[in-house]
């Protein structure tokens, strides 16, 4: 398309790129790591991995087996490759940038490109569901226990601000009865850095059998004991970095313990792992920076089959390449 409206007349210098598109809810945890800007890892013994928990011969019992150990924790930046880097940490899977080079690829074990763009959707507010107000957790003197519902009648709790610094004054979510497959949703409607914290001893301790879905407005920093997710299976955990509508930039930041759920924060939410800290499943951020991480990350592949959170377009682009083929006369 003439974009000058004519104003600059022909022959005009153009460029011809294919893309390939899909919709963004469709699938938007195909890989272990997506961010907007920079990929920034860490030496090792920091490194990135994947297993399939649906399949029993990627997985034990649904669980990561070294020994079953796949090559498919992709990472991908959707900007320049100059500004990422590797620092030479062992990735099992393929990294990839929007032009330029990623830095410190020596132990990457799969490809390196440079062709990647992608259109990462705005995570929306939650869903209009009526919900149980709680006021604000912080540092509570007792045990606080919030019960799941049903997968057609969750249970729906608004929180202010939640804040755990306790191992013996803890979250617990909790089935509706043992074994008993339960289903729970948060709003924690706070916008400030320490809108969700484990600190001290905190833990948040996710109970076999429940299903958690929890919107944040505000930064998440998990210390402490962090998030205990006692299901073992990242999928049962989705957590959500609402995008504010002024596009101020918000943190997750894993410090302690192992995070196994998907964590989606847009283009707002920055990404970081340190210390000991380990995850297990897959993540969508602003940028990354583990630097400093001793632990490990573990993609889980059947997140694929994941759907996405709500307000993006109705495609999105997965991938491009410029088309150098030579025209001909015949060529429209």
């Amino acid at each position: 398309t003439d974009i000058t409206g004519g104003v600059v007349g022909l022959p005009q210098v153009t460029r011809t790129v294919d893309i390939m598109a899909q919709p963004p809810g469709a699938a938007p945890y195909i890989r272990a790591i997506t961010t907007q800007n920079e990929i920034k890892l860490t030496g090792a013994p920091f490194y990135m991995d994947s297993f399939d928990s649906s399949n029993a011969t990627k997985s034990t019992g649904g669980l990561y087996d070294v020994t079953k150990r796949q090559s498919n924790a992709d990472v991908a930046s959707n900007s320049s490759g100059g500004i990422s880097t590797l620092v030479n940490a062992y990735v099992y899977g393929d990294a990839s940038s929007n032009t330029g080079t990623i830095g410190g690829t020596t132990n990457l074990q799969g490809s390196l490109y440079n062709n990647f763009s992608t259109t990462i959707p705005r995570v929306g507010p939650p869903p209009p569901l009526v919900y149980t107000n709680l006021g604000a957790i912080t540092n509570p003197v007792v045990p606080v226990t919030l019960v799941g519902g049903t997968v057609t009648s969750p249970q729906n709790y608004k929180i202010t601000k939640l804040n755990i610094s306790s191992a013996v004054n803890k979250l617990i979510l909790a089935p509706s009865a043992p074994g008993v497959e339960s289903y729970i949703n948060i709003w924690v409607t706070s916008t400030a850095a320490d809108a969700i914290t484990t600190s001290g001893t905190g833990i948040i301790q996710q109970n076999a059998n429940v299903h958690v879905q929890i919107y944040s407005e505000g930064s998440i920093v998990l210390g402490g004991g962090g998030w205990l997710n006692m299901t073992n299976k990242a999928a049962n955990l989705l957590v959500y970095g609402v995008e504010p509508a002024t596009y101020s930039l918000r943190d997750f930041r894993v410090t302690a313990g192992q995070f196994i759920g998907v964590f989606n924060g847009g283009k707002t939410f920055d990404i970081t792992l340190s210390g000991s800290a380990s995850a297990i499943g897959a993540m969508i951020g602003r940028e990354t920076d583990f630097t400093g991480c001793t632990g490990f990350f573990h993609y889980d592949e059947d997140l694929a089959n994941l759907g996405g959170n709500n307000g993006g377009p109705n495609y999105q682009v997965a991938s491009w390449v410029e088309d150098n083929r030579a025209k001909t006369s015949f060529d429209p």
